[in-house]
């Protein structure tokens, strides 16, 4: 979890004045997300700064390789077998880049947003990993180019161009001698056409390797905010397949009690820590007051489709279970746990919302998955990218880093490559099944974490 801020320009005396008196209401946009530096590069017509929350090796970013500059939001998990005090992820892409160039970006394995700065060649890359989970912002005019880590980064600046959310799973390439967009691809293609896999055992050896990836060889402490669901339930679940030490920050207000409680008394035999609160109005207030104060705004509406928005209030700061996380993710921060595992993109992707008890309208195939030929709505966008944007902002925030091994790219395509009826089974079989392997209670409903008691979904008090 880090924070980026690049910006590119030709001199024009309107732009260098705002940037250079915008400059630190820019900086503090992105400053919660690296509590351990800030670090800067800057030339007569650009800049770039990045603030990081340290995980692997020493190396601090901006990275200069050659004619190559880079910083990234994220992690890469390639060499994660080997990552130690000394060598990191930061360095591992050094070589890549220095070895293959461009062509490193097509393998690399990770959850990542990244500007690569091609000094020589005037040229600009921005990246995301496959479904997009570190934000990643851009505006270009005929005189600049800006990017940043939230929409806000760039809107800081106080300058008359659009914030344009980098789109998941591509690769753009900006000219930075006119200021345009060059060209756009997709990064890391998914495969759609092989619904032949009659088998739940290529999902779950994917499913264990994503969790192996962002858990183990971990310099610093996890934690799982833990509800009676599915999603943080088989997440929970593996890490004691493990033997992995971690924490457990659990909310019980409207989970189903009888899973919830199983789940800790489990947990706490076999030495977990768990941490389970109740959240009050009172409290809520205050976070949400807090995050009014210190954290810019984001809707939770999707810009590309109007009908696709969040009930009650679409403020981020006044949901409840936003508020909730908040509570979670600062009492992480002052224990010391730096790294959130996250459920999200099971709704999404593993059920499409779709479950015979709840009838959602966010569901695109109602259980038909023979209909599936490509990405739907909540696949890149849609539900997926609103909610992690929301979790991304909370969560960072508090200087912590998100982690989404559902949203994997070798186990989201394992489960694509289900055939529909295994996929159609129950309710998130795929899911279901390895907790019933690993023997770990869970329930067929969907609920959703709440929080805590409100009168309407759009919370807000003011005290």
């Amino acid at each position: 979890m880090c924070g980026i801020l690049f910006a590119h320009h030709n001199g024009n005396t309107i732009v260098v004045q705002a940037l250079k008196t915008h400059y630190q209401a820019m900086l503090d946009t992105i400053r919660y997300r690296g509590p351990d530096g800030i670090n800067e590069l800057r030339e007569p017509n650009w800049l770039f700064i990045h603030s990081l929350l340290s995980l692997t090796g020493t190396r601090s970013q901006p990275v200069e390789c050659g004619d190559w500059c880079f910083g990234y939001n994220g992690e890469f998990y390639d060499d994660w077998q080997n990552y130690d005090g000394d060598y990191g992820d930061a360095d591992y892409f050094a070589t890549r880049l220095r070895e293959d160039g461009l062509d490193a970006l097509a393998r690399v394995d990770g959850e990542f947003s990244l500007c690569l700065f091609d000094r020589a060649q005037k040229r600009l890359y921005l990246a995301t990993d496959p479904f997009g989970t570190k934000p990643l912002y851009y505006a270009l005019s005929a005189d600049y180019c800006l990017v940043g880590s939230y929409d806000a980064t760039i809107q800081a600046a106080d300058l008359p161009t659009e914030a344009v959310q980098v789109p998941a799973n591509h690769l753009l390439e900006i000219d930075l001698k006119t200021y345009r967009l060059a060209a756009s691809r997709l990064l890391r293609p998914f495969d759609f056409s092989n619904q032949t896999i009659d088998s739940l055992e290529p999902w779950q050896s994917a499913f264990e390797q994503a969790m192996r990836k962002r858990t183990a060889n971990c310099r610093e402490k996890l934690f799982v905010s833990l509800s009676s669901g599915h999603d943080s339930g088989l997440i929970a679940a593996e890490l004691l397949a493990n033997n992995t030490q971690f924490h457990i920050y659990s909310v019980p207000f409207a989970e189903v009690r009888e899973t919830l409680d199983a789940r800790l008394k489990i947990l706490r035999q076999r030495g977990i820590l768990c941490d389970s609160f109740d959240i009050g109005q009172k409290q809520a207030s205050q976070m949400s007051e807090y995050l009014h104060r210190t954290l810019p705004f984001y809707s939770l509406k999707d810009p590309d489709d109007p009908t696709v928005h969040y009930q009650g209030s679409q403020d981020l700061r006044d949901v409840p279970g936003y508020l909730a996380l908040a509570h979670i993710c600062r009492r992480a921060s002052d224990t010391g746990q730096r790294i959130y595992l996250s459920g999200q993109g099971v709704d999404e992707i593993y059920s499409d919302y779709f479950n015979s008890y709840t009838n959602s309208r966010r569901s695109v195939f109602r259980g038909n998955w023979t209909r599936m030929n490509g990405p739907w709505s909540n696949f890149y966008g849609g539900w997926n990218r609103l909610f992690l944007g929301g979790a991304e902002r909370i969560a960072g925030h508090f200087g912590i880093e998100s982690r989404y091994p559902f949203l994997d790219h070798a186990a989201v395509q394992a489960f694509l490559n289900q055939t529909p009826e295994l996929k159609s089974h129950s309710y998130k079989y795929s899911l279901s099944q390895r907790l019933e392997w690993l023997r770990f209670p869970y329930h067929n409903r969907k609920i959703g974490f709440t929080g805590f008691s409100s009168t309407d979904y759009g919370y807000r008090t003011t005290e």
